[in-house]
């Protein structure tokens, strides 16, 4: 076989198997773990509370989408405002435990 045509036939498989067309393809649908994970590796140096300075902190997702980690989309909050954004602070009875 000469070159032309193996590199005609390479470039004919892969063209088959780009996207929808891999059979191992799941889609762009990803869990919300997948997410987090991404986010850890994207920004690995937590910065500090964007609300009160503390330097133990948690990234927020601004949308409450964990798949979406854009750069304005992550915002820097400790554990209390953390909660408090996301709503759970809210939930907690007055012995602390989720009601």
């Amino acid at each position: 076989m000469s070159e032309d045509i193996k590199k005609r036939v390479i470039e004919i498989v892969r063209e088959r198997h780009i996207g929808l067309k891999n059979p191992q393809w799941k889609g762009d649908l990803r869990a919300p773990g997948t997410g987090r994970v991404i986010a850890n590796r994207l920004y690995p140096n937590p910065q500090p509370c964007e609300v009160c300075g503390e330097l133990r902190t948690e990234k927020h997702h601004i949308d409450n989408n964990p798949i979406n980690n854009a750069s304005n989309n992550i915002m820097w909050l400790c554990r209390k405002h953390h909660m408090k954004v996301d709503g759970r602070l809210s939930r907690r009875g007055k012995d602390g435990r989720f009601i």
